[in-house]
């Protein structure tokens, strides 16, 4: 099966969320292999992983999908991995002669002096691993009031702290590609399975996967 040939582009964006040209290069940049039986090209486990990140479906469902036995877990910890290893060709942080625009930005957008950037965060929901270390896997979305980290007023008092909350929220609104992305990608709205013995073809731990998951996403979405 080869939905590069069998679909038009359009049915293909609705079943990987991307275009064949954004797939067909990733696909060309990874230089996959085959599978150790050879059951499965590297254009086949590509898009076994992008149907499980554009729909969340049961693994098995997806195996039958494409007739590949029980082998999607093995792809798509393999693929994610590998489009991870990514994350630095594509996700940059800006240099210093850029510092002056990025804050001019801020500031004719939100009237917020001196932003560099804006901080956020998501949490990617996982089925509890159990045991002794199951707490330290729960999530605190707060962040802290640093001297380089502002935060918005939790109860403003007064004009000046109303003003300067809805500043901060012009600010932080420029970043939209979370909720993007989860739209996109059901997988990432969906509780995961993890595994922490290390043993088999999952990502073995709940950071490590996530994190890992989440940098191919971003990679995804700014390829597309």
């Amino acid at each position: 099966m080869n939905l590069f040939h069998s679909l038009h582009d359009e049915e293909f964006i609705k079943r990987s969320r991307l275009t064949k040209t954004t797939a067909l290069n990733l696909l060309d940049k990874l230089q996959i292999q085959e599978t150790r039986d050879g059951r499965v090209p590297p254009h086949l486990q590509l898009l076994i992983t992008f149907r499980w990140m554009a729909t969340g479906s049961f693994q098995l469902t997806i195996a039958d999908t494409f007739d590949v036995s029980q082998l999607v877990s093995n792809c798509t910890a393999k693929i994610v991995r590998a489009i991870a290893s990514l994350l630095q060709d594509y996700v940059k942080r800006p240099s210093r002669e850029h510092f002056s625009n990025i804050r001019n930005y801020y500031f004719e957008m939100s009237g917020f002096p001196g932003v560099l950037s804006a901080v956020d965060c998501t949490h990617i929901p996982i089925h509890s691993p159990g045991g002794v270390t199951a707490e330290e896997f729960r999530c605190d979305s707060a962040y802290p009031l640093l001297p380089f980290l502002l935060t918005p007023v939790a109860n403003p008092v007064g004009q000046r702290e109303v003003r300067y909350n809805i500043s901060h929220s012009k600010a932080r609104n420029t970043i939209r590609a979370f909720g993007v992305l989860k739209m996109r990608f059901r997988c990432l709205t969906i509780p995961l399975n993890i595994n922490l013995t290390g043993h088999g073809d999952y990502l073995h731990n709940p950071q490590d996967m996530t994190i890992m998951i989440y940098f191919g996403y971003i990679i995804m979405f700014v390829l597309i």
